[in-house]
């Protein structure tokens, strides 16, 4: 007798449960509930700027007509400003005119942002403008600091 009162329960607890986990069905798209769309993934687009083309190619390659495109650009997360080759011709009135380009393009282009390293005739840099590059993403002169770090004794 007890067998038989537990089977009747049991197909009762069955019966209650299957309407919940239809309800739980998703909706098909319709004209009026269309399926959402995943987000477009982000890109990262790097700018380079070779020390070698001294002002001419860093004009070029920071001039609105390259940059703006990227910077309205929704899928463009970020665009890198990256260094490479010799720096250390920018001396005295250079020195203020690249960080001059650098600070208006961060400031026009809130998505730029700096990556790599500018290595500058050492000692040369003001250290108010060395701080600005490691703020807004360079590092200055990394080859030094691991040749520094390289030849040390310790005792």
């Amino acid at each position: 007798m007890a067998c038989s009162a537990i089977v009747p329960i049991a197909t009762l607890a069955v019966a209650a449960s299957t309407p919940i986990l239809t309800s739980c069905e998703k909706e098909k798209p319709t004209k009026h509930n269309p399926q959402p769309q995943p987000e477009p993934q982000k890109r990262n687009v790097t700018i380079e700027l070779n020390g070698a083309d001294n002002f001419g190619g860093v004009s070029q390659a920071l001039h609105p007509d390259v940059l703006t495109p990227y910077s309205e650009d929704n899928s463009v997360d970020t665009i890198f400003i990256e260094p490479y080759g010799d720096w250390s011709w920018i001396r005295g009135p250079n020195q203020n005119n690249i960080i001059t380009i650098l600070k208006c393009v961060r400031s026009d282009y809130k998505k730029t942002w700096g990556r790599g390293d500018f290595n500058f005739y050492p000692g040369d840099l003001s250290a108010a403008d060395s701080l600005w590059f490691v703020d807004n993403g360079w590092t200055i002169n990394k080859h030094l600091q691991i040749k520094t770090r390289q030849c040390r004794v310790f005792f």
